[in-house]
């Protein structure tokens, strides 16, 4: 009887490591060739998918329409593209090939229109020996044309440009590794009249980009740490960062550390000139650090406590121009999620302070301190919830009063209305109130239809009738 709950034991510890195995290996994108060397150390059959099968796993990514492309920090970072995404990821090698409409930013209300008529495209194609987790090298080559500046007295300034680049990753030990690349492009020195042609030049320093990253964790201290620098030159040209002609050096350094066994985490962050748009006036300089700073304490049956310091940034359009303004903001939030019965209940408390002055934005919130508080209640058929809000500044003081409920009358359909009194300066009272519908549509999803008739403060301080509606449909498959 002992031996056989020995036996018993060792079977049950190789499970959930054979679970934990799995459930990592889909998580991480971990190509199936690794994957069968996994299954081959428990003794388990690696030859039950066919070659088809084998190459539609080995598929990181197949998208047709809008996608997010993120190949590498000099060649294309957090660009919205509107056409075909593909990426592979074999036992040894990787391939990629990405093609479409690229506008940067999926809403922009800072660039006027002409610069949407403006055909921005790309190709990428990616290729190289490794995987994308492990070690590796890659080869991008890159072509389009980008609206450079937009804003230019002489027009619309898209120009063609092309590159090359290549990725080298290099794990030091288990949980520490560096990423580095270089990169050099062909694109027009729009500082020169007429504008130059573009064409490659291999010992022009302008035209050339580095960057390198070193990150990771130590496991037995809980710590995660992540240290990067990047210079591109004056005319390099790239679909991952803004550059208006000027050299840009950028770097950040971040920290993340656990606590009181993992109960309470702390997150610093600081980074130089991480971000450039010329479509704006930026009002900092290039050497301003930003500094980031966040505590979190989680554990069971206890609330969330999270206080940040952190960076934020705020636009404001004057006539046809739009200035940037970055400053500091202090937020805390506690929350609580607890039973009530046979009810479900959450309790948010939360306090923000903006750090900046008049001089920093024409909006009426600067240096501006708001307090809220909310409960829900979730019943099986009915939610229930009220908040209250209360924000002030040298200039106004506003309080909001919000109290709401949703019935689900089906099991298709939930209404829900709401009643908010809103109230500026202490003396103007104005009432507003706020709808929902949700339909579940069998096989398909949800559409869900909101709205709105709010009030916002405007320019004189008083409030003005903000109307809002919005549908949404999510779908499922």
């Amino acid at each position: 009887m002992d031996s056989l709950t020995g036996v018993y034991q060792r079977m049950e510890q190789q499970l959930h490591s054979y679970q934990s195995f799995v459930q990592s290996s889909f998580k991480k994108g971990i190509p199936f060739a690794e994957v069968q060397k996994g299954l081959k150390s428990y003794g388990l059959p690696t030859n039950f998918l066919s070659v088809k099968d084998k190459f539609l796993n080995n598929i990181r990514k197949l998208s047709v329409g809008r996608t997010m492309a993120n190949y590498s920090e000099l060649t294309t970072k957090n660009a919205s593209v509107n056409g075909f995404n593909f990426e592979y990821q074999g036992a040894r090698y990787y391939a990629a090939f990405l093609a479409g409409l690229i506008d940067f930013r999926y809403r922009d209300f800072i660039v006027n229109q002409s610069v949407h008529k403006a055909k921005q495209y790309i190709l990428l194609a990616r290729v190289g020996r490794g995987t994308v987790e492990g070690n590796h090298v890659f080869l991008t080559a890159y072509k389009g044309q980008k609206n450079i500046l937009p804003s230019s007295n002489v027009g619309n300034t898209v120009l063609p440009i092309t590159g090359l680049a290549m990725e080298v990753k290099y794990k030091l030990s288990k949980t520490i590794e560096v990423l580095g690349e270089v990169a050099q492009s062909s694109s027009s020195d729009f500082k020169t009249a007429p504008v130059s042609k573009s064409s490659y030049d291999f010992t022009n320093e302008k035209n050339k980009a580095a960057s390198i990253r070193i990150s990771g964790n130590f496991p037995k201290a809980q710590t995660k740490f992540m240290a990067s620098y990047r210079y591109t030159g004056a005319n390099f040209q790239s679909f991952s960062t803004f550059q208006n002609n000027a050299a840009q050096k950028a770097w950040q350094l971040r920290i993340d550390q656990n606590l009181l066994k993992r109960k309470l985490k702390l997150s610093a962050m600081l980074r130089v000139n991480d971000f450039t748009n010329p479509y704006i006036e930026q009002r900092y300089a290039n050497n301003t650090i930003f500094k980031s700073l966040q505590l979190t304490y989680r554990a069971k049956k206890m609330p969330m406590i999270s206080v940040g310091y952190i960076p934020m940034t705020q636009l404001t359009k004057l006539n046809d121009r739009v200035v940037e303004n970055n400053f500091s903001s202090l937020n805390a939030v506690v929350s609580h999620n607890y039973k009530l019965g046979t009810a479900r209940g959450i309790t948010t408390i939360m306090y923000n302070q903006f750090f900046n002055s008049a001089q920093d934005s024409i909006l009426a919130y600067y240096n501006a301190s708001t307090f809220y508080l909310s409960h829900r209640v979730d019943f099986e058929n009915m939610v229930m919830n009220w908040g209250a809000s209360f924000s002030n500044n040298i200039d106004y003081t506003i309080g909001v009063l919000d109290g709401g409920i949703e019935w689900r009358i089906h099991k298709i359909t939930a209404i829900g209305l709401g009643l908010k009194v809103n109230n500026i300066n202490k003396t103007k009272v104005e009432t507003s109130g706020y709808a929902q519908v949700k339909w579940t549509i069998k096989k398909i999803g949800m559409l869900q239809c909101n709205f709105d008739n709010g009030f916002i403060p405007d320019g004189n301080r008083q409030f003005v009738r903000n109307p809002t509606f919005n549908t949404m449909l999510t779908v499922n498959f």
